[in-house]
């Protein structure tokens, strides 16, 4: 009598989280399912790569900004051989301004 009760307690345990009898007809139990458990990881490695895509496409798209602006700064002033940068004032603080914070966007995001 003993027996027969604690087999229906831990059958009862069993089915409350999920586990089945693979005999049973229904579905097999998920966890142990290697079927889903590749669906499971190729969705998470799908989600991944679109992040990693889209994070690729800022990105470029950061960068074609980062471009222009500068490319509109340099407009406005000369690069001499020796290194020497001379023109407008406002330009050339706005180029540095551009620089700098481009280089510590990308050293973040680097550690990030």
């Amino acid at each position: 009598m003993a027996e027969t009760s604690i087999r229906a307690g831990s059958r009862y345990c069993l089915h409350s989280v999920g586990a089945r009898r693979p005999d049973s007809g229904e579905h097999r139990n998920r966890v142990a399912d290697p079927a889903f458990s590749f669906a499971r990881r190729t969705g998470l490695l799908l989600h991944f790569a679109s992040l990693v895509s889209l994070q690729a496409v800022f990105e470029l798209g950061f960068s074609f900004v980062i471009l222009q602006m500068a490319a509109h700064e340099c407009a406005r002033l000369a690069l001499h051989a020796d290194g020497r940068v001379e023109g407008d004032a406002v330009a050339h603080a706005r180029l540095a301004s551009i620089l700098q914070k481009t280089f510590r966007w990308y050293l973040v995001a680097a550690h990030g």
